[in-house]
């Protein structure tokens, strides 16, 4: 009877992966986000202002273009607090779906996962009645989305699984197995299967439902910090420099940059040399800094309540994925704009001082 359910499933694959080609073909909008047979609101979409982010006169005009192709005009808009707006939170439930390790299908609607993950269409699909997903798009492709947004959303897909929930294949980032075991989160990737009913999330906004996980999940990191004698209050300042892994943005003059934050008895952590390192020396940290980047998104775990985080900007590719979550964890966000400089960016160090100043203002 197993053989036959997975003939059957096998073959249904087939022909929901031939009806979505077809739609995308035909131009159909096939994104199983938008289109689903059901959509329960956890929380709802919000249109906001917030206090401004905290920055200088004059680093607005050092800004020449804004990343992923974003209006300058809009990034303006966001760090001066006005017109703000924040997705909805939702469950959604689709019946009847395939999942492989890169994809989830129903019908003509996919949902797309790691974009490196095996896309064999050979596949044995295990028949099962419910399944509650954890993984998002931009969290299995992006390690500091993977940070903020899926390991936020396993303890939600959590409870409604009543237990260990779904998740896909991300890639090796290094320093994703110590934050699993910190946050007890199991990131072993589901194997193909098909699912009566499949429960996802769309979880991207930044709310006060997603800020509540984001306490507790801070709150186990400390717990499990303390239990191997990690105490938390070492450097009141860190630099959370980019690691090997990442994309490169190079900061011309980040020696001196880092000479400066020295002198002033800042912590220097490189990403991806492990969390054990970073709780314990600089876990509850007052201030953290560091280039616009995944790295930074350390900060939102480590940095103490109600502390400050000062991004480093490029001038071309102005961003700001951070202030949401700290306007959200009532943290203060500022920032200084970059010049150009022979193959990157460079900061001034009379303009970091400076701002360094007015965060340690801001920051109670």
């Amino acid at each position: 009877m197993k053989g036959t359910e997975i003939e059957m499933a096998s073959t249904g694959f087939w022909i929901s992966y031939l009806q979505n080609g077809i739609a995308r073909k035909l131009g159909r909008n096939t994104d199983m986000d938008r289109r689903t047979c059901k959509l329960e609101t956890l929380y709802p979409e919000r249109h906001y202002d917030h206090k401004p982010a905290l920055y200088l006169p004059g680093e607005l005009d050092k800004i020449k273009a804004a990343g992923f192709g974003q209006p300058i005009e809009r990034m303006i808009k966001i760090v001066k607090g006005k017109g703000l707006y924040s997705n909805t939170l939702a469950r959604l439930e689709v019946k009847n779906a395939y999942l492989t390790p890169k994809y989830a299908f129903s019908g003509a609607l996919r949902r797309t996962f790691y974009h490196k993950a095996p896309s064999s269409l050979m596949q044995d699909f295990e028949t099962r009645d419910h399944g509650t997903l954890v993984s998002s798009h931009v969290g299995c492709n992006f390690f500091g989305h993977w940070l903020r947004d899926d390991c936020a959303t396993y303890p939600l897909a959590a409870r409604e699984a009543g237990g260990t929930p779904l998740v896909m294949p991300i890639p090796s980032w290094a320093e994703q197995p110590d934050y699993a075991r910190r946050f007890g989160q199991d990131w072993t990737p589901t194997r193909p299967a098909f699912f009566r009913t499949l429960s996802l999330y769309v979880d991207h906004g930044q709310n006060p439902h997603k800020a509540e996980r984001f306490h507790a999940l801070r709150q186990s990191l400390r717990t499990h910090a303390r239990a191997e004698g990690k105490t938390p209050g070492g450097a009141g300042m860190v630099y959370l420099k980019r690691g090997p892994q990442s994309t490169a943005r190079t900061l011309t003059n980040e020696a001196e940059v880092i000479a400066l934050l020295e002198k002033r008895g800042c912590h220097i952590h490189e990403a991806e040399s492990g969390i054990s390192q970073l709780e314990t020396a600089g876990l509850d940290a007052r201030i953290m800094i560091g280039v616009e980047g995944s790295q930074l998104s350390h900060a939102l775990y480590t940095m103490r309540d109600r502390g400050g985080l000062l991004v480093l900007q490029p001038h071309d590719r102005f961003f700001t994925s951070h202030l949401d979550w700290c306007r959200e964890m009532d943290m203060e966000f500022a920032f200084m704009v970059g010049t150009p400089d022979q193959g990157g960016f460079s900061m001034d160090l009379e303009v970091l001082a400076r701002t360094l100043e007015m965060l340690d203002k801001a920051v109670p």
